[in-house]
């Protein structure tokens, strides 16, 4: 995820969504942006919202209290917690000891991904990533024509690094300037 980029939506987010009072006169409070502006940004806020705090809709603290007084309260209340998240990120995984790597899964084979994008998105990872192991076995044995032997077996005789043998077709690593894979 590109986090300045992240984060700079979010900030206009809640400039446009800042509550100032609606005039001079009155007590009742509005948003500093149109409507139609703050919606369009809502737009795109969502999905980062979605993606860095999981279940924000559900899990609002406030948000469902305070939907009376504003109805981008909850909305207002996720950005913050995102923009938090996103700019300490790197001192909390440093601060709390899970500093591993992330993995961007739109890097992952198309096999792999679309195995398991709509589990993952759904918060189902257990099953997105069985759902992922029984696409790239599918795959495998389509592009290799193996059908008669189980996962272990397949990936064993197909990415041997033995001499081919007679109807047992596999990939092999031909090392050029860039790793091709080719079927045998």
């Amino acid at each position: 995820m590109d986090s300045r980029w992240a984060i700079a939506e979010i900030d206009e987010f809640l400039a446009l969504t800042e509550l100032r009072p609606a005039s001079l006169t009155s007590r009742r409070r509005a948003n500093r942006g149109r409507d139609g502006d703050i919606i369009a940004k809502a737009q795109v806020v969502e999905q980062i919202l979605d993606r860095v705090v999981r279940g924000w809709r559900r899990d609002s603290v406030s948000g469902s209290r305070n939907i009376s007084v504003n109805r981008w309260c909850q909305h207002m209340e996720a950005a913050e917690r995102a923009r938090a998240e996103l700019v300490r990120r790197e001192e909390i995984r440093e601060k709390l000891g899970d500093n591993a790597p992330e993995l961007n899964a739109a890097r992952l084979h198309p096999w792999i991904w679309d195995g398991a994008r709509s589990l993952w998105q759904s918060q189902h990872y257990r099953e997105a990533v069985r759902a992922a192991t029984i696409k790239l076995n599918a795959e495998t044995q389509n592009k290799t024509g193996r059908f008669d032997i189980s996962e272990t077996d397949l990936f064993k005789q197909t990415f041997t690094t033995d001499s081919p043998q007679p109807g047992k077709p596999r990939l092999r690593l031909v090392l050029q300037p860039e790793i091709v894979i080719t079927v045998r």
